[in-house]
């Protein structure tokens, strides 16, 4: 798996971010690009600027290029279907 425009999408969240937000809710492929977006930041030594992510049945990375090697530098809730949801384990990674 290739992703596509990733510097477009960090431009982007890097100029929505809310100076004033605790907690950052993301789904499906938003949660995978904020991951990637979080993991930047860390990578650049960046504060994270609101204490929460909440991701719901998102966040997996599979293109080896933005895979994190570290964990994410906030606290972080994974939300899933479940053994109905055939991406579910494969979000826990």
């Amino acid at each position: 798996v290739i992703y596509e425009n990733v510097q477009a999408s960090v431009d982007f969240l890097e100029k929505s971010q809310a100076a004033d937000a605790d907690v950052v809710l993301a789904f499906s492929q938003g949660g995978t690009m904020l991951a990637i977006y979080l993991d930047e930041m860390r990578k650049a030594l960046r504060p994270v600027r609101w204490r929460l992510g909440v991701f719901f049945c998102g966040a997996m990375v599979d293109d080896e290029a933005f895979q994190p090697v570290e964990p994410l530098p906030l606290p972080a809730l994974y939300i899933h279907g479940g053994d109905a949801d055939p991406w579910g384990r494969h979000g826990e990674k």
